[in-house]
């Protein structure tokens, strides 16, 4: 660092070298950060998702569902659009057969399962997590931000 007066002394002037360095480091937090989010943000969502695919029950053939179709319907995805970064774990895609059956699957507390699994079998590990879930991608936004 370099710094002086001007003449008479009235103004204080700095030189930092090094700064444009800083700049480009402090430019990268925001995009180091959001894939850091990104990251982390997938490893919760499968491991939620395998927390549930444990939970659900396996079922029996019942009109067009197979034994075992609702623990293989399960999926993790993770999509950033812009600032947004959005997790999503569920059973059957949006709409499909397998998407009413699996919240039917979910909601009811009366049903029997005889073969294994539970109601609320993605909303119980959630809950049960929620609190690590939000530690660790915040701990992976804190890494990128203090390097």
């Amino acid at each position: 660092m370099n710094y002086g007066t001007t003449k008479g002394g009235k103004t204080l002037s700095f030189k930092i070298h090094g700064m444009e360095k800083l700049m480009s480091a402090l430019k990268d937090i925001p995009i180091e950060a959001t894939k850091a989010t990104q990251e982390k943000m997938l490893v919760v969502c499968l491991d939620l998702s395998q927390k549930s695919i444990e939970l659900a029950p396996l079922g029996v053939d019942y009109k067009n569902h197979t034994a075992g179709e609702l623990k293989r319907s399960g999926f993790a995805e993770v999509e950033s659009k812009g600032k947004k970064i959005t997790g999503r774990v569920g059973f059957g895609k949006n709409g499909s057969e397998a998407d009413k059956y699996s919240l039917r699957q979910h909601e009811e507390l009366s049903f029997n399962h005889p073969r294994g699994g539970q109601a609320k079998f993605l909303e119980e590990p959630f809950k049960e997590n929620i609190q690590n879930y939000i530690t660790a991608i915040g701990r992976a936004i804190k890494r990128q931000v203090s390097k």
